[in-house]
């Protein structure tokens, strides 16, 4: 005779608890779908850490195709007390390890001499459409 683990509370809990988890997990995905730009999940494989991820979100959304570095600061620090935010070549050290990270999926971090960064538009296209692809 085989066991009905239908009648066993702690079986019921986990069940209720995997049901409500699917539920989440569905929810999550409609949500994934319906995001526009500015909530882009960016793949895991790219490996970057949530301030790199800002940096390259706020040269994703610029409206134009690059952005100063004060600006590039001031979107990552902006809100921080003056004494917080850190100085020297923080925002071209930042552009080095998102550019090894990148370089494998052929995503190329402009550099304006004397200007900023940013990305072209076919490569800001490209970032969008990967990640309606992603979901």
């Amino acid at each position: 005779m085989a066991y009905d683990n239908s009648a066993c509370p702690h079986c019921r809990r986990l069940r209720d608890e995997r049901d409500l988890l699917e539920e989440e997990v569905t929810q999550l995905k409609e949500r994934m779908k319906a995001a526009n730009a500015e909530d882009w999940i960016w793949p895991v494989e790219f490996g970057l850490t949530a301030t790199e991820t800002r940096l390259v979100q706020a040269l994703l959304h610029s409206p134009r195709e690059c952005l100063s570095i004060n600006q590039i600061m001031n979107h990552l620090y902006g809100e921080r007390a003056v004494d917080d935010v850190p100085i020297g070549r923080i925002v071209t050290v930042l552009i080095c390890k998102i550019r090894k990270k990148l370089h494998p999926h052929n995503i190329t971090v402009k550099n304006y001499s004397g200007i900023g960064y940013g990305f072209d538009a076919d490569t800001k296209q490209r970032l969008l459409s990967w990640n309606r692809e992603a979901v």
